[in-house]
């Protein structure tokens, strides 16, 4: 059975203190992030892997996390494409072979699907935000955001 992902609820973003501020200020970019999926800004559900990834990516700045709060029905005029765990880790695989981890899109606003850098199926989810009209979206105050502890 697929899960259904649902874009409704809290959401985490680790980082340098530095770019934590910048998303807090309506100022996320969904062209410099990249990940296991492509290019993207991605947010998870679970506050302490963002906690961790704020950790591993910080360098000699404050590691910091940003909450965003986030409503289906402001995003609902968003394309959003859902990805199976044995779907996602396909991608995942291409997408490394082919180099483009900073570089792939899906052609959609927003990919839901679960973290597959993981060895297990019970991960965190992930939204993977792509193109200009859901930077636009993150970027109102139809998303609240805060910079939270970690």
């Amino acid at each position: 059975m697929k899960k259904q992902y649902e874009i409704d609820g809290t959401w985490y973003h680790g980082g340098a203190l530095s770019s934590i501020q910048q998303i807090a200020a309506n100022k996320i970019d969904t062209k410099l992030g990249g990940g296991e999926l492509g290019q993207g800004f991605y947010i998870g559900n679970y506050g302490h892997e963002a906690s961790a990834w704020a950790r591993h990516v910080a360098k000699d700045q404050k590691p910091s996390v940003v909450e965003l709060r986030v409503s289906s029905f402001g995003a609902a005029g968003l394309t959003k494409r859902e990805l199976s765990w044995l779907l996602a880790k396909e991608c995942s695989i291409k997408i490394a072979k082919a180099d483009r981890r900073r570089t792939h899109v899906f052609g959609v606003d927003v990919v839901a699907a679960p973290v597959v850098g993981k060895n297990f199926r019970d991960t965190p989810t992930q939204l993977k935000w792509e193109g200009a009209k859901s930077a636009v979206f993150l970027n109102s105050l139809k998303v609240s955001k805060r910079i939270t502890k970690l």
